[in-house]
């Protein structure tokens, strides 16, 4: 009976278990990621944090919508300036090259960032992505 049980609980948590993401789309999250904390960086908008990202990492895709929202909801009443959320697109038009765009409501993406990324340097992308200096 007690094996019964077991093989019963050991199923059950084996359905449960979340499939693996995407290996391929962790990079691919890895440099986008840092494309936009690089943007938000460089513009002095550093109180944002990712709401949310589509599609997951669970799959492979080609482009990935992130929507960040502003992290005190009290700064963005006061200060009117700056948006409650940027949504942001990150596209990978060939094997090391991305373009980052700002989608803005009722209007067309505006191109921030188009950058080709070196094969030999994308594992180390999303902590050298970070600290590029603002251009103008």
């Amino acid at each position: 009976m007690k094996i019964i049980i077991f093989i019963i609980l050991a199923f059950a948590l084996l359905a449960c278990h979340n499939k693996p993401e995407n290996k391929l789309a962790q990079q691919q999250h890895q440099i986008c990621k840092s494309l936009i904390q690089s943007y938000l960086k460089a513009n002095h908008l550093g109180d944002y944090y990712l709401y949310r990202l589509q599609p997951t990492l669970l799959t492979q895709s080609n482009q990935r919508e992130y929507t960040y929202k502003n992290a005190s909801d009290a700064a963005a009443k006061l200060n009117n300036i700056s948006p409650k959320k940027f949504t942001f697109e990150c596209h990978q038009t060939a094997q090391q090259q991305y373009v980052l765009s700002l989608k803005i409501p009722n209007k067309l993406s505006q191109t921030l960032i188009h950058t080709d990324t070196d094969p030999t340097i994308q594992a180390t992308a999303a902590s050298t992505l970070a600290f590029l200096p603002k251009t103008q």
